[in-house]
């Protein structure tokens, strides 16, 4: 294609009052450095914060922790959970694991996040315990399993 033939064409030649959006870009660049820099000069200024990182990239964290951990028939178990994340938590959830099924105890929607429920006299040495937290992005992250003996 000859250069004269470029300049005829409309569709080939970019319009003279039409940015790219890297063009646009860049004025908006120079102009929050322009105003910066004329601010700075009497001792004001103009002050950016840059975020490093999503904070979605951070996970929620949750232990869980059966207090006391060795505990009687009937007897009245605190299931507490330590939880972190980078959004507020909304709740956590505790279960109970009663062979192949979870069996839901109870939620705490405020710190500290803890539940009590009573051991099952049904003979088992121990019993097993989890725990979830959710947060209010939606997300949902399990505690490990944790476990309390059974005396009797």
């Amino acid at each position: 294609m000859n250069p004269s033939s470029a300049a005829s064409d409309p569709a080939a030649a970019p319009s003279a009052g039409v940015r790219s959006p890297r063009g646009r870009r860049r004025a908006a660049l120079a102009a929050v450095l322009a105003f910066s820099a004329l601010g700075s000069a009497c001792g004001g200024g103009l002050w950016l914060t840059v975020p490093v990182g999503d904070p979605s990239d951070e996970p929620l964290r949750i232990s869980l922790s059966p207090l006391p951990p060795v505990v009687q028939p009937g007897g009245l178990l605190t299931l507490g959970a330590g939880v972190s994340g980078p959004y507020a938590i909304e709740q956590v959830a505790f279960y109970r694991i009663d062979g192949r099924v979870s069996t839901f105890i109870g939620r705490d929607e405020t710190p500290p996040f803890q539940t009590s429920t009573f051991i099952p006299g049904d003979g088992r040495s121990r019993v097993a315990y989890f725990a979830q937290v959710s947060d209010v992005a939606g997300r949902v992250t399990p505690s490990q399993v944790v476990e309390a003996v059974v005396v009797y």
